[in-house]
């Protein structure tokens, strides 16, 4: 920057040298922060820029992600069932002859050998693109995200309770054995000939297992809740399961195994301490209600793969106008008994775009009578209720996209070979083997009972009141999908579905803003720099001229020089010489400039930058 007042030469070489290279560069810097502070910030602020590329780099950042998918050929779906083709699932044409379907049947039993948590589903769903999702829904504007509903199905339900601190143990020792029993009253068995007891030590009629049907649960009020016991009002087939086990016994490092009724040592009055297969053992018990529901569901498709959570589920009502006390459903064929159905009303419930809830669902009233259905539907917060009262019901219009149901022939069908499919015990087959159990029915029929597939609760050896639950909550997700499968609408003709949103894959760009720190702090620095550069230039009369090489003050009084072009400039510079000397008088450095061609031209040397 050329200025009119006078500078030592050492800075015009400097200057120079500036020019030439960084370390030039370098040595000129004291000498700008000194004089021209702004120069110096404009210098840092270049130095440092050279950041801004890889910090903008980090700060904006692609990643895999999904957007609504777009277009007519897009479409994600899950098929309910508000009803069940009957003509799928049982037989024979009327009363008593109603038959479950063989499907159902090696349903329940495979489902007993090898349980699954997995609904397994996937041929019930539609998503185009493999990952889509499914919108929930609350009941009411209190309920929290986890208990939210995305759709529903009607289908079977179970609940297990632990019964083991009801188990008595009696020592038989006249006869040399023992036995664990359960308080169930001789009225609540099919058959009441038959012992319900785990009996151990009697050589070769030791009961390993046994699985009965055990009516109501008032014997178990002690230690069954309160929504077991509600649930049961509603149920056609309660279980009670007894089995050795080693659960309850403590497994020592030297492999002895201590169990909780085991022989005291110090006492002559014990003799036979309950084993199994030759090792001390205990028992597990549990008992466990399966009845028709309403199940509630969230579900995703990711990468191709259904995943449907049950969220809840609630019992449906035979459609009997009575109060209910407990387990006492209505399953005589008598004459003028009526075969009502079971129903229950899903809530919350989307019709047409209406959103029907607990509170609203009176509106469905308004309706046309074709298009809604009454119920006799549950009180409200009977799960809670007393189970020493009565169970009432309420009459619920609503509509019938809202409304499960199942026919009567399916339940009597479940009712009716309860009995086959799991009342038997299972024996100790030591005439046969040293590890083997075989079952026989409890009416004595070997070969009317083909329950074989029970032993699956003893596999290993042992089992836990967690082994049962599973297997029972596996059977009944595994007769649901069957009933899905051959599930119909709420007018029972076609399936009913509910739509969902289907995602596609995509890029998308994130920016993290914290790494546009620093390139935005040097565009305001630099700013600031500008302005301040504009108002000090603006008030001082002296007119600064920037340039990066001394050639320009130079070529300043060569002749037409504002004439030139760059080919000129190059001519003129080529044949330029420049001679610096000390003036004799101020002892200051003298230049001189002259071109071959033309005269020597003299002129003081004016300070510059």
């Amino acid at each position: 920057m050329i200025s009119v007042s006078n500078r030592p030469l050492r800075h015009l070489e400097r200057f120079d040298e500036a020019s030439r290279g960084v370390y030039g560069a370098l040595e000129l810097l004291p000498l700008v922060a000194v004089r021209n502070p702004v120069a110096l910030g404009a210098i840092i602020i270049a130095a440092v820029s050279l950041a801004i590329g890889p910090f903008s780099q980090l700060a904006i950042k692609t990643y895999a992600c999904q957007r609504l998918g777009e277009g007519g050929n897009q479409a994600a779906t899950i098929t309910t069932a508000n009803r069940i083709d009957g003509s799928r699932l049982w037989g024979g044409i009327r009363a008593p002859d109603f038959r479950l379907d063989m499907t159902l049947q090696s349903a329940m039993q495979d489902s007993v050998v090898n349980p699954s948590k997995d609904s397994n589903i996937n041929s019930l769903y539609t998503c185009s693109s493999g990952n889509c999702s499914f919108t929930t829904y609350a009941d009411n504007a209190n309920q929290p995200e986890a208990v939210k509903i995305s759709h529903a199905s009607v289908g079977l339900c179970s609940r297990c309770e632990d019964v083991y601190d009801l188990a008595e143990v009696n020592e038989y020792t006249a006869v040399g054995h023992s036995s664990f029993t359960l308080p169930i009253p001789a009225n609540n068995l099919i058959f009441k000939d038959t012992a319900f007891e785990i009996r151990l030590g009697a050589q070769f009629s030791d009961t390993y297992l046994s699985v009965r049907n055990t009516g109501n649960l008032r014997w178990a009020r002690k230690v069954v809740s309160d929504d077991m016991m509600n649930r049961a009002r509603w149920s056609f087939m309660n279980l009670t399961i007894m089995a050795t086990s080693q659960n309850h016994c403590e497994k020592h490092d030297d492999g002895n195994v201590t169990c909780p009724h085991d022989c005291d040592p110090e006492d002559s009055s014990c003799h036979f301490g309950p084993t199994a297969w030759g090792d001390p053992t205990d028992i597990v018990a549990a008992t466990c209600i399966v009845y028709p529901c309403m199940r509630y569901y969230t579900a995703e498709v990711k990468n191709g793969k259904l995943s449907e959570k049950l969220v809840r589920d609630s019992p449906l009502q035979q459609q009997i106008p009575r109060d209910l006390w407990s387990a006492e459903l209505e399953m005589t064929l008598s004459n003028g008994v009526n075969l009502a159905p079971w129903r229950g009303v899903q809530r919350p419930c989307v019709v047409n775009g209406t959103l029907y809830t607990s509170s609203n669902m009176s509106a469905a009233a308004k309706l046309n009578e074709d298009q809604t259905t009454l119920v006799l539907d549950h009180e409200k917060d009977f799960l809670a209720a007393d189970p020493n009262q009565a169970a009432g019901y309420a009459n619920v219009t609503a509509p019938q996209e809202c409304v499960a149901e199942l026919p009567f022939q399916y339940i009597r069908a479940f009712y009716d070979r309860r009995r086959d499919l799991f009342d038997a015990q299972c024996i100790r087959a030591t005439r046969y083997s040293d590890d083997g159990l075989y079952c026989i029915g409890t009416s004595g029929n070997e070969a009317a009972f083909t329950g074989s597939y029970l032993v699956s609760f003893l596999r290993n050896r042992t089992t836990t009141f967690e082994t049962i639950r599973d297997k029972i909550d596996s059977m009944t997700m595994r007769l649901t999908r069957e009933m899905h499968i051959a599930g119909l609408g709420p007018r029972g003709s076609s399936k009913a579905a509910v739509a969902g949103q289907v995602w596609e894959n995509t890029v998308c760009v994130s920016i993290a803003w914290e790494w546009l720190t620093l390139p935005a702090s040097l565009c305001g620095l630099c700013t600031i720099l500008l302005v301040w550069t504009l108002i000090q230039h603006g008030s001082s009369k002296r007119v600064p001229v920037w340039k990066g090489s001394i050639l320009p003050f130079l070529l300043r009084e060569h002749p037409g020089i504002e004439k030139l072009e760059l080919k000129g400039l190059r001519k003129a510079a080529g044949g330029l010489e420049v001679k610096l000397e000390m003036e004799e008088d101020r002892k200051e450095p003298r230049s001189e400039s002259r071109d071959p061609r033309e005269d020597r031209a003299e002129g003081d040397l004016m300070s510059w930058i």
